[in-house]
């Protein structure tokens, strides 16, 4: 499995967590992602699914105070991301590109469920996962990952 396509797929998933945090899906998307995390043990997705609401929580919490509310969206969605290179570590590469539609199209979901004008709304993912640069856009943040000598890059 290549390492940046490991590190692109846990992106989405600290993405979703933060996208989601205080809307109408959170129940769902939460619900999804605690499933996931646990793998089919029931003591494990709950305690992955307090964990999630736990997150949320704080993301609502600070979400009325912007000098906060970004670097904390910054900090829960790290927080997620390396939680979700945990729980990839080891999956086939057919495992890790399943993970990724899913997480694509949960994605894509909690963008189109947004108000037109939302703030922080926007979500963007550019690039190929597999090789060259990489680009993930939250909000008012982006993360530029290029891997590869220059020569490769397009």
């Amino acid at each position: 499995m290549v390492p940046e396509t490991v590190a692109a797929v846990a992106a989405l998933g600290g993405a979703a967590v933060v996208q989601a945090a205080g809307t109408d899906a959170w129940n769902g998307v939460r619900a999804r992602l605690a499933r996931w995390l646990g793998r089919g043990d029931g003591e494990r997705e709950h305690a992955e699914a307090r964990r999630l609401d736990a997150a949320a929580a704080v993301l609502r919490a600070t979400a009325d105070v912007p000098e906060v509310a970004g670097e904390r969206r910054r900090q829960e969605e790290a927080h997620w991301r390396d939680r979700f290179l945990e729980a990839l570590a080891g999956l086939s590469d057919d495992g890790l590109a399943e993970v990724e539609r899913e997480l694509r199209a949960l994605l894509r979901h909690l963008a189109e469920d947004r108000p037109e004008g939302a703030a922080g709304t926007g979500i963007h993912v550019e690039g190929n996962v597999f090789s060259g640069i990489q680009s993930l856009h939250i909000g008012n943040s982006t993360v530029r990952h290029e891997y590869g000598s220059p020569e490769s890059r397009p």
